[in-house]
């Protein structure tokens, strides 16, 4: 018994072994292959190239054809389906350019900001055929937030909250009620007075602003992250709000 019981402790090795070589051998090759990088589909109609072409005295060459030029994305030739000159009679309008310009010109740029600039004309005076321009500077929206607050700060019936990035809180506190700020009671009927107002103020379309909760009490938020709003606009809103608050109050008493 005792030897039979090692013949079969030594054959369940010899099985294991041969399933392991097994499982090995029907192992795949490309198993062991890592996995091809995900491709993400494009569509572009067209890119324009502004080329600049000078002989070896620094003239500009004008005399050019599509055929001088080859043209390669990813090592790939393409063809040139619009060729003409930056000043061709007639042809100002198919190839005119409308650009868009990105400029950081926040805290962390002030020390390079001259190089910026210096960089951006010369940008543009190497583009003659730009039609239209659009600035956007990065930092815009965080000095229209900060008038907004300076206007709010300085309304009799607004309360500034807070001010941060991009992003103003305030609510609106009649007169009357202003010295029982703090009032359990008061607080009730202010933040639903704000509900109220920030309701009215939306449907009304003078402006956008959502809400937020700070401590507990409902104020309204207002985030500026469209480049058209202009300082004038920011100006106008606490009016716009106070004048909301007031109606919505006067029809509570």
């Amino acid at each position: 018994m005792p030897e039979r019981r090692r013949r079969f402790f030594v054959n369940s090795r010899i099985v294991a072994l041969a399933l392991g070589a097994l499982l090995t051998a029907a192992r795949s090759p490309a198993a062991d292959r890592p996995a091809p990088a995900p491709v993400f589909p494009t569509k572009l109609e067209e890119v324009h190239l502004t080329v600049v072409v000078r002989d070896a005295t620094g003239h500009l060459v004008s005399n050019l054809k599509p055929d001088d030029f080859t043209v390669l994305e990813n090592g790939r030739p393409q063809r040139v389906q619009l060729f003409g000159r930056a000043v061709e009679p007639g042809q100002e309008e198919t190839l005119a350019l409308d650009l868009g310009l990105l400029m950081d010109t926040s805290a962390s740029m002030l020390q390079q900001l001259k190089l910026s600039q210096e960089a951006a004309v010369r940008f543009l005076e190497s583009i003659p055929r730009a039609r239209d321009l659009v600035t956007i500077f990065f930092d815009d929206d965080i000095r229209l937030s900060r008038a907004m607050a300076d206007a709010v700060r300085r309304h009799a019936e607004l309360h500034l909250t807070t001010q941060d990035l991009s992003i103003t809180t305030f609510r609106y506190v009649p007169g009357d009620l202003r010295a029982k700020v703090g009032d359990p009671e008061v607080e009730l009927r202010l933040d639903a007075l704000n509900r109220e107002l920030l309701d009215r103020v939306q449907r009304g379309g003078e402006a956008f602003v959502s809400n937020a909760v700070i401590g507990g009490r409902y104020v309204l938020r207002a985030c500026i992250v469209n480049f058209h709003t202009a300082r004038a606009d920011v100006e106008a809103l606490p009016e716009i709000v106070a004048r909301v608050g007031r109606a919505i109050h006067a029809e509570s008493r």
